[in-house]
């Protein structure tokens, strides 16, 4: 199913979507009823495979030069990136942060549930949780979305045809 679908990954920043055969997803992605199903299909290592060629695809045709993220992207998806940063919080402000994303539509126990099931099940396919060589850690444990979006912490390397460009690696706090 998933190889005969038709998956668009608009990677505005302004306002990136997730389409799957033309029927925008972005936000239905990230509800609390797909939280608690998506690791019977993230454990399947044949949609493990295709959705990574297909990922391979997305940073391709932007010249490798897009901010991805995903558990394994640092050591599956694009080992070779230029720059690659594991993004580690414990797990209570992993907790408290996919509790606020979903504002009411899940108890705390089930955000709970889901966080830690979802880590338990995920790693038995892939090792997200320890840096690769060459990948940076950084804790977000007690940084808030206002010190992501001043870009408190980060990591650069200097573009190709821009020796002077810094590259920001952070992904889009998840807490509204």
């Amino acid at each position: 199913m998933v190889d005969e679908s038709d998956i668009l990954c608009e990677t505005s920043p302004d306002g990136p979507r997730f389409l799957i055969n033309g029927r925008d997803v972005t936000e239905e992605i990230r509800e609390p009823r797909i939280s608690a199903a998506v690791s019977q299909v993230a454990t399947n290592r044949e949609v493990r495979r295709i959705l990574t060629a297909r990922m391979r695809e997305v940073i391709s045709a932007h010249d490798r030069r897009i901010v991805v993220e995903g558990r394994d992207i640092t050591t599956v998806v694009a080992p070779d990136a230029d720059v690659r940063v594991l993004l580690v919080a414990d797990p209570e402000a992993r907790v408290a942060r996919r509790a606020a994303e979903v504002a009411g539509k899940a108890t705390r126990s089930e955000v709970t549930d889901q966080v830690l099931r979802r880590d338990r099940d995920d790693s038995t396919v892939s090792n997200f949780t320890d840096a690769a060589e060459g990948v940076t850690v950084i804790d977000s444990t007690f940084l808030t979305p206002t010190r992501w979006s001043t870009g408190s912490s980060h990591c650069s390397t200097p573009a190709e045809d821009q020796p002077n460009a810094t590259i920001a690696v952070l992904p889009r706090p998840r807490t509204r």
